[in-house]
């Protein structure tokens, strides 16, 4: 099932608006809620749905709209609380920090 090779899409941003737009949002988040039970496999994911962008001061850069994320994820507030737990626990601190530097580039 394709659903099942999801995960390993580098880019996910845009398959995961067209599969909403075609199954619903309950099938969607579903998905995401089984995807993103382990820490690591929730900030790949995150990392995945960043969009990329191309700044004059900046040059390109990936960004992350955590609002858009909310009816998969849950509530912005929530799904940065645990980005700041993960980075404050050590191992995937470093991938934390790019999904938070993801995060502050957001730009609407």
């Amino acid at each position: 099932m394709i659903t099942d090779q999801l995960a390993s899409f580098p880019q996910l941003n845009g398959y995961i608006w067209a599969w909403r737009d075609i199954s619903g949002v309950e099938a969607v988040r579903t998905w995401v809620q089984d995807q993103i039970q382990d820490d690591e496999a929730f900030l790949k994911l995150l990392l995945q749905l960043c969009y990329h962008g191309l700044s004059s001061t900046e040059g390109r850069f990936t960004a992350l709209k955590l609002s858009n994320l909310a009816d998969f994820f849950g509530e912005p507030d929530q799904i940065k609380e645990r980005i700041e737990n993960i980075r404050k626990a050590g191992p995937l601190a470093e991938m934390a920090k790019q999904v938070e530097t993801s995060i502050r580039r957001n730009r609407f």
